[in-house]
């Protein structure tokens, strides 16, 4: 499966003041070598897309300059080029009258802001929690080299609180004097397990980082909603969570991210943005947890970008049906005398969900070992639940009789390849078969022969055992 890059850009002009003639503030951009550049791109980041604001060609002076309508507080903007998403430049405007962005044209995210003391005041509070980053790790090295020499340890824990309080100093001087640079420097500020005075209540220093990471925020303070670094974070955090390295488990990292969301008011503007900072690590690594944050999403904020949106079903879906351990998407269809019957209403029984038609010719041949196996174990709670890609009723229940699929649980739309059960099942080649357990989670998946099933290590008799 192909990698999909959910970023996508739509242009929609928004009114960000409502008045007939508002005041404008300016960007300019002055950049080196634009050689092939048609464009500066102004977007408002909203999660795990772009919502393109406005564009600029380059002007008489040699640079692009854009204007968006002043703002009582300062909004996130991401400034790009031409189309190109990869590399972003992110930058607080809508208070500042002149802002000039200078640089290299290849790398926006590379370039400087001058006349905004705001965006210095965020670049400095964050270089400064960055320094003390790089020196806690060149301790953290240390500490874990030598951890079983007793004063290189007890040193490097030493060293270690020192840092820890001056990142605490560097936040508590901000919440006054820059409330809007404290709140994003909260979301990058962790301090150590080694010497955090609640160590105890952890089971490990990984459920301590996981519980813990956001412990500086307030996430009471509405001012997150608009803070699209709640994005990056949780992006972040999320990534380290998913280290193979750190061996956990997805019911572990799902537990934890849950766990974690709950501080965060449900459905706000910030929880979406945490919500969706995860997924993209997920839909980035093609994580089967992305149908847990994906089915999530798209529930909780119906009224996103619907191409998103759709999007993100999509891949939902097909992950899903590819999956073992996760709920079996229902089917429901109608049987050959036009009765509705559902997938899900077989639950507590081992169902083999069977895709095949009249006109496949090993669908055919396979059929046999399909039968034995029903006529073996039907009476051990085991059933098949065959699922038609014909479009022929005739041919179809014509089949059915000559090879004696005497189960009752035969469905159809009769749309061939089109059929729907057979696209939420991501099935591109038939025979395939679905093994689902008695809880209604998927055990197994098999393209094409059945006949491989062999009476020791047979997965279905491995799942009717189970459920006995």
């Amino acid at each position: 499966m192909k990698k999909l890059q959910i970023l996508i850009s739509f242009i929609c002009f928004t009114a960000i003041a409502q008045a007939q003639s508002p005041e404008m503030v300016t960007l300019r951009c002055r950049l080196d070598n634009c050689s092939v550049v048609d464009s500066i791109v102004i977007y408002q980041p909203n999660g795990l897309y772009q919502q393109r604001i406005t564009a600029a060609m380059v002007d008489k002076n040699g640079e692009f300059t854009v204007k968006i309508p002043k703002t009582k507080t300062p909004q996130y903007f991401n400034v790009g080029i031409n189309t190109e998403l990869r590399f972003l430049k992110t930058l607080l405007l809508g208070t500042e009258k002149d802002v000039l962005l200078t640089g290299p044209c290849h790398d926006p995210t590379q370039t400087i802001v001058q006349n905004s003391p705001i965006n210095a005041a965020i670049a400095d509070a964050q270089g400064k929690m960055n320094a003390l980053k790089v020196e806690m790790g060149k301790i953290m090295t240390a500490y874990n080299r030598d951890y079983y020499t007793d004063s290189i340890r007890i040193a490097c824990e030493k060293q270690m609180l020192g840092i820890d309080n001056r990142k605490l100093a560097l936040l508590d001087s901000l919440k006054k004097k820059n409330p809007l640079a404290a709140r994003g420097l909260a979301l990058d500020t962790y301090t150590t397990y080694q010497n955090n005075v609640k160590k105890m209540q952890f089971k490990s220093e990984i459920a301590y980082f996981a519980s813990q990471y956001f412990q500086y925020v307030n996430w009471a303070d509405t001012d997150y909603n608009m803070m699209p670094p709640v994005f990056t974070a949780f992006r972040d955090y999320t990534a380290v969570l998913s280290m193979k390295e750190l061996g956990l488990t997805r019911p572990q990292i799902r537990e934890y991210l849950t766990d974690i969301m709950k501080n965060i008011p449900a459905k706000s503007p910030a929880y979406r943005f945490a919500l969706t900072g995860a997924l993209s690590v997920f839909l980035e690594k093609q994580n089967p947890l992305l149908v847990d944050f994906g089915s999530r999403y798209t529930s909780e904020f119906p009224n996103d970008d619907a191409t998103m949106r759709t999007q993100i079903m999509q891949l939902v879906n097909v992950t899903k049906a590819n999956m073992v351990d996760v709920p079996a998407t229902d089917i429901v269809q109608a049987d050959t005398a036009n009765i509705i019957r559902k997938l899900s209403d077989l639950k507590g029984k081992v169902v083999l969900v069977d895709f095949w038609a009249s006109w496949c010719g090993p669908c055919r041949k396979e059929n046999p070992t399909v039968v034995a196996l029903y006529k073996k174990y039907k009476d051990k709670g085991f059933e098949v639940f065959s699922v038609s890609l014909d479009q022929n009723k005739e041919r179809w229940i014509d089949a059915i009789a000559k090879d004696g699929l005497i189960w009752p649980n035969h469905v159809s739309d009769l749309k061939g390849w089109g059929n729907q059960a057979a696209a939420l099942y991501s099935v591109s080649s038939i025979p395939k078969t679905v093994l689902i357990d008695k809880n209604g989670n998927i055990a197994y998946h098999k393209v094409q022969s059945l006949s491989l099933f062999r009476p020791k290590d047979d997965d279905v008799i491995a799942a009717i055992r189970k459920a006995q």
